[in-house]
């Protein structure tokens, strides 16, 4: 919930992000003014049920957010971290990923 300090490595990728601490926004704005493209925020507050997932709220900031950002299962971030964290320069890409959003969608309103 505070500035990212690998800003560096941030810029132009899509920041994967744990939820919790803070507001949905506030994690998107500060990867967003790191550099990142988009955001994935994964929901460790899991029940296990397929409702796991709900709209992220706005914490009155949404509409200065200009990138794309989502939430996922702790099933499907753990399947995103896993393929991360054994990825190797002998065989990039490791990760391709594709988020779809009408551009005039604003999730935060």
């Amino acid at each position: 919930c505070t500035m990212i300090r690998n800003a560096e490595e941030m810029n132009t990728r899509i920041a994967f992000i744990v939820r919790g601490g803070c507001s949905f926004v506030a994690k998107v704005r500060n990867v967003e003014r790191a550099g990142a493209r988009a955001a994935i925020i994964v929901n460790q507050q899991s029940q296990g049920q397929p409702s796991d997932l709900f709209t992220m709220a706005d914490d009155g900031h949404g509409s200065a957010v200009q990138i794309r950002s989502v939430m996922i299962t702790p099933g499907d971030g753990e399947v995103i971290r896993s393929v991360v964290t054994n990825c190797t320069e002998e065989k990039p890409p490791c990760v391709t990923v594709a988020i779809g959003m009408p551009l005039e969608y604003n999730y935060f309103q």
